[in-house]
C-alpha cells in the first residue's frame, strides 16, 4: 500500500507540476501543451508574445540542474545548437533559467512526427533521400568540430510529407576528439540511447 500510495503522490505530484506550467509565462513565451519528456527533461509547444510565432521549449528538471554536470551538459548542448544554420537540424532561438530554477531554451517548432512513429509510413521513394539529409547534418556537425552521439528514430522528425528530416536533441553532443565523458571520480560514463 505504501508503494501504491508514494506512485499515487508522484503522479499527482506530476500532474499538478504540468498544471502549473501550463498557465506559466517564461519571458516572452507563453506555455500552451506538453509535447513530450525524456531522462532530462520536458518539451513544450509555446508561443512568442510578440510574433505569436510557435515553438518549442525545453526544460531541463529542476532536480537535474542542481547537479553542475546536468547543468553543464544542458549549457553545453545550448552553446553548441545555437549557432548551427543547417536545413536538417533544429534552430535554437533563446535561452534562460525559469524562476523554479529549471534551466530552458526556445527552438523552432517542428510540426511533424518522429521517424520512431511512423517508420512504417515512410515511402520508399522518400528513404536514400532521408538518409543523404541525416548524413549532410552529420557531416554539417562535424565540419563544425562536433558529434551527436545520440542519433535514433526519436531524435528525428520528420516534416514535409516524409521528404524532409530534421535532427533534434543535442544533449549528449561533444566536440569531436574531445575525451568522452567521465564522472566526478574520473570513471567514463555511458552516454546515448541503448536501443
Amino acid at each position: 500500500i505504501a508503494v501504491f500510495a508514494a506512485a499515487r503522490a508522484s503522479a499527482l505530484q506530476r500532474r499538478a507540476f504540468d498544471a502549473e506550467r501550463r498557465a506559466e509565462r517564461i519571458g516572452q513565451y507563453t506555455l500552451k501543451r506538453k509535447l513530450g519528456e525524456g531522462g532530462m527533461g520536458e518539451v513544450w509547444l509555446a508561443e512568442h508574445g510578440l510574433l505569436k510565432r510557435p515553438c518549442a521549449v525545453k526544460f531541463i528538471r529542476p532536480e537535474l540542474a542542481a547537479d553542475p554536470s546536468n547543468a553543464a551538459r544542458f549549457n553545453r548542448e545550448v552553446q553548441a545548437v545555437t549557432g548551427l544554420s543547417h536545413v536538417n537540424t533544429v534552430r535554437v532561438y533563446d535561452y534562460g533559467q525559469a524562476d523554479d530554477g529549471s534551466f530552458f531554451f526556445v527552438m523552432e517548432y517542428l510540426d511533424g512526427p518522429s521517424l520512431s512513429s511512423c517508420l512504417p509510413q515512410v515511402p520508399e521513394v522518400n528513404v536514400t533521400s532521408l538518409v543523404e539529409q541525416l548524413v549532410s547534418a552529420c557531416e554539417f556537425l562535424e565540419a563544425q568540430g562536433l558529434a551527436h552521439r545520440d542519433i535514433k528514430p526519436a531524435n528525428i522528425i520528420l516534416l514535409d510529407d516524409f521528404s524532409r528530416l530534421v535532427l533534434l536533441d543535442f544533449g549528449v553532443l561533444k566536440p569531436v576528439g574531445e575525451a568522452g565523458l567521465t564522472d566526478v571520480d574520473g570513471q567514463r560514463l555511458f552516454v546515448g540511447t541503448l536501443q
